[in-house]
């Protein structure tokens, strides 16, 4: 190709490139911008008032002369403003002291062996009712079937018991309405001369936390005996009382038993469903009753090296099953139920999450 070819190809070329980039910039089209200004998130609001009371400043249970075979009941107004919110109630800090001595108590206590040091524990011998309600229907009153009892008169728990653990007193409650909750106290009626003048002093918290957040340290779980059709049997003074900490390297709890076998020995146990629970389980403590199938409050610390419920059970994510069955049912090495006699056995009230942080 000669030279004046190449010429015109490449002046071809140059002129072919200009004019594209030319129709580049004088090409249009149609277009709109709209622009929203002074856009804000704002956070929502728990806030939570007792008898109208935001803060609480004063005393909201004080019962003067109390004595064996009478109650004493106390009604809270509860309200929350806001949002929907899970409410837990949390009994602490217990003391009890000797108070005014009188002379049949001085004579007494020292019939008893303790004029020494002295009798005054009346939180062990006071029997604990609670209740919750509300107005569900909106008909400005509430019914007996609105109310949810948490402690039954007949289970005669004792006051000193709960001390220390979150008690749940619903999930999702409503805002802008009254929450209404009774507590009774009934000092038992075997209490003597001895409790003369005791004082017992404690402190009540109300919690308000946002609906499905994180549950409180050191939770109250309370487990039922069942009916031949598998109905959870309330009222009947057959229970466990099972306070644990929901997060931690041990899963550390206390268990408190009431009316089950005399003598016997008990474990109390994760049941990982299907039958029989091993899926995988676990044996969380073992335990014997005394002659009044009473297991006394005790303590104790498992390492369990897994989250409660484990992705193994059929009910995970939802929550564990915890259960408290006679040993002689259960087999403590592959961690499953041996027989069954659902009758004799304690079951969750509901289910529990755990969080094992070394895993």
């Amino acid at each position: 190709m000669d030279k004046r070819i190449r010429s015109i190809l490449g002046s071809i070329i140059v002129i072919a490139v200009i004019a594209g980039v030319t129709g580049i910039g004088t090409n249009s089209f149609f277009s709109d911008t709209e622009t929203s200004k002074e856009n804000t998130f704002v956070a929502g609001i728990i806030d939570l008032s007792v008898n109208g009371n935001n803060p609480i400043e004063e005393a909201i249970v004080t019962i003067e002369d109390m004595k064996p075979c009478r109650i004493f009941y106390v009604e809270k107004i509860l309200h929350i403003y806001g949002n929907h919110a899970d409410l837990w109630m949390h009994i602490k800090n217990i003391t009890s002291s000797q108070g005014v001595q009188t002379e049949p108590e001085i004579e007494e206590e020292s019939l008893m062996g303790t004029a020494a040091n002295g009798k005054w524990d009346i939180e062990n011998y006071i029997t604990y009712d609670l209740k919750i309600g509300w107005d569900k229907n909106g008909d400005g009153r509430i019914a007996d079937d609105e109310y949810t009892i948490i402690f039954y008169p007949e289970d005669h728990i004792k006051f000193g018991w709960i001390e220390c653990a979150w008690i749940s007193l619903g999930f999702d409650l409503p805002s802008s309405v009254d929450i209404i909750v009774n507590q009774s106290f009934h000092m038992q009626a075997d209490v003597t001369n001895w409790a003369q003048g005791d004082i017992c002093e404690f402190t009540e918290e109300f919690l308000a936390t946002q609906v499905n957040s994180p549950s409180p340290n050191n939770i109250l779980l309370r487990l039922e005996n069942k009916d031949e059709n598998f109905n959870i049997v309330y009222n009947d003074g057959i229970w466990a009382l099972l306070s644990y900490n929901p997060s931690g390297s041990t899963f550390d709890y206390e268990l408190v038993a009431h009316c089950l076998q005399s003598n016997t020995s008990y474990s109390l146990i994760y049941y990982a469903d299907p039958y029989p629970g091993d899926h995988p389980g676990a044996l969380l403590g073992t335990f014997t009753t005394d002659a009044t199938g009473m297991i006394h409050p005790t303590t104790g610390s498992v390492e369990i090296n897994m989250d409660l419920p484990h992705t193994s059970d059929a009910n995970y994510p939802s929550g564990a099953k915890i259960w408290l069955v006679p040993s002689s049912d259960y087999d403590a090495v592959n961690h499953k139920i041996i027989g069954w006699s659902p009758t004799e056995y304690l079951f969750e009230h509901n289910l529990i999450t755990y969080d094992d942080t070394d895993v």
